[in-house]
């Protein structure tokens, strides 16, 4: 990985900070502090949090103000001075700091999703053929990696899945990217 790129993660379960008193709550900025009261799941609540404290200790972000929104959604620091890319997958939280674009996604190993419907519906034939060609009982992870792959180079892209499925190889040529294991999660980043 790129020596330009600090992780950062945040685990709701073990973190001592979770749940966050109604004083730390002030203290996020209002759009996760929205989505940690709204949200009807703990593992919703626990990124929210991860989010903001994340964001607050590695980046000073304590207001809404200090962010913009790009067109399709994500948000990057009003001032330009850093770039950042965060990622959620069940309590965990990851956000990736660097002076280049960057982008991060984070995936349970375990998650059991269909993954060969959703490869066929997002992934170019490369990337089936990848997963088709892996041993039966790598598949589910080939999968994973695959997709935090492409999840990465989206979010470093700032575009996200708005682009159409066939720019998906030409968008994940412009980065490298790293993919790596920690403990039961798969992660991948894009530089």
């Amino acid at each position: 990985m790129s020596e330009k790129v600090q992780l950062y993660f945040y685990d709701g379960r073990t973190a001592e900070n979770y749940p966050p008193t109604e004083e730390q709550l002030k203290a996020f900025p209002a759009f996760y502090r929205s989505r940690f009261k709204a949200a009807k799941v703990e593992h919703v609540r626990m990124q929210a949090a991860g989010s903001a404290f994340l964001l607050a200790k590695h980046l000073g972000i304590t207001s809404d103000d200090q962010l913009v929104r790009g067109e399709h959604g994500a948000p990057s620091l009003k001032d330009s001075s850093r770039f950042f890319s965060i990622s959620h997958s069940g309590p965990f939280t990851v956000l990736a700091v660097s002076d280049a674009p960057v982008g991060v996604d984070i995936e349970l190993e375990e998650s059991k999703q269909n993954y060969q419907r959703i490869a066929r519906r997002f992934f170019s034939p490369d990337f089936q053929a990848i997963i088709e060609e892996a041993p039966e009982e790598r598949q589910h992870t080939v999968f994973l990696e695959c997709w935090t792959k492409l999840e990465a180079a989206l979010k470093a892209d700032g575009t996200g899945f708005t682009v159409p499925r066939e720019t998906f190889p030409e968008v994940l040529k412009k980065y490298d990217i790293e993919t790596f294991h920690k403990e039961g999660l798969i992660i991948s980043v894009a530089t």
